[in-house]
């Protein structure tokens, strides 16, 4: 989901991953592969926000914000399955 969301925003500068201090050190390793994955080449710096829930991530840029969340992402594929 936070790959989603540094492709969207490939042309900003700068992004800023804001996310529970139990996903810092997951997300800084995997930084390098998802640029590498994308045509992001800006910086990215990686915070921590302890006021986010568990399973959400904020991700900032220069004109706005894009909330991650698994659980939202879990229920789309609820929806999914339930109306096929």
């Amino acid at each position: 989901m936070i790959l989603d969301a540094i492709e969207i925003a490939q042309k900003s500068k700068t992004l800023i991953v804001k996310c529970n201090n139990s996903y810092i050190e997951d997300i800084k390793s995997k930084l390098e592969a998802w640029k590498n994955r994308s045509v992001f080449r800006g910086e990215i710096f990686v915070v921590t926000d302890d006021n986010l829930e568990e399973g959400t991530a904020e991700i900032q840029r220069e004109n706005g914000k894009v909330i991650v969340s698994v659980s939202e992402a879990l229920q789309k594929v609820r929806e999914i399955i339930e109306t096929s």
